[in-house]
């Protein structure tokens, strides 16, 4: 009997590494099979039919790939060298990869012969990696595989992380730590401003407001510039969310749809786990920033009252 299944993996980073891993071992199987064929086949040679022993009589077993690129030219490989070369070199360029692994082959002695097909088949695209698997119950030589590609698909990277839910929360903290000391800056230099100095005389706890207010714009540009670039192509889609008289209409992450796809990180996905990185990486060291800054400003508003 032969186990049949299709994996589809959702709300998962799935890592060029992890797909060349899988494909390594196919193509490690491969060869070890083939080897035994090779071997077997010599031992087997002079003997007559009913005499000969197969553990893996190779009928027709292989290991194929497809490239399909951006601009549409498609290049099949039945050499796992030059695929993986091209894979791995070629990898921004790479729309979908196609790749179908099969081991047809006899086992026979003198009590048996009987016939084995297995198969497993990756779609593979930058949302969407599909594998179809067509196992023995009773051979287990791709068995080792199958447990591989779980193990990838089960172990992988949320793709819902902090780095999306969380990014408004992210923008805001960053917004301030980028713009508090330009603002409080610009701030004190007001203050030089007979008429300005006379207003925070009258209200000293304008200027800290002043200042809290000013930062938040001048970050938020900052923000924006610095954290822009990296989480373009990493984010949900909008939907429609309703319609108010006051704020027209409203749009909200599609995160139903967002979770339901995965990111494999080919062409376009290439980067973004170094994307996700980078933005954890930016906003630790502006978060770890914010602290002092209040502090400054508190120290600047103490002097100001002082003076």
């Amino acid at each position: 009997m032969h186990e049949e299944s299709t994996l589809e993996v959702n709300n998962r980073i799935i890592t060029a590494d992890d797909l060349n891993q899988i494909f390594s071992m196919m193509n490690d199987t491969l060869n070890k099979w083939l080897k035994v064929y090779q071997n077997e086949n010599r031992q087997n040679e002079p003997l007559d039919y009913k005499y000969q022993k197969w553990s893996f009589k190779d009928e027709g077993s292989m290991l194929i790939f497809e490239i399909t690129f951006y601009d549409n030219t498609t290049i099949k490989f039945d050499n796992y060298g030059s695929f993986i070369g091209v894979f791995n070199n070629k990898i921004y360029d790479i729309k979908e990869v196609y790749a179908r692994f099969m081991l047809h082959y006899n086992i026979q002695d003198e009590f048996e012969n009987k016939y084995y097909h297995s198969h497993i088949i990756m779609r593979i695209s930058e949302n969407r990696i599909s594998t179809d698997i067509s196992v023995s119950n009773e051979d287990n030589k791709m068995k080792e595989i199958y447990r591989l590609i779980q193990e990838k698909f089960n172990n992988a990277q949320t793709k819902y992380d902090s780095v999306i839910k969380k990014r408004r929360t992210m923008m805001l903290i960053s917004s301030f730590a980028l713009g508090l000391i330009p603002a409080l800056v610009i701030c004190i230099g007001l203050m030089f401003v007979p008429a300005i100095k006379g207003v925070i005389s009258e209200a000293i706890v304008a200027f800290p407001i002043a200042v809290l207010i000013f930062g938040y714009f001048i970050g938020d540009l900052i923000a924006n510039n610095v954290f822009g670039k990296l989480y373009e192509g990493i984010l949900p889609d909008k939907k429609y969310a309703g319609w108010s008289r006051e704020s027209g209409a409203t749009y909200v992450d599609d995160v139903d749809s967002y979770t339901s796809s995965c990111e494999i990180l080919i062409g376009n996905n290439t980067d973004n786990l170094k994307k996700r990185e980078e933005i954890k990486r930016k906003y630790s060291k502006y978060k770890k920033l914010l602290p002092y800054e209040l502090g400054a400003l508190i120290i600047a508003t103490v002097i100001i009252i002082v003076l």
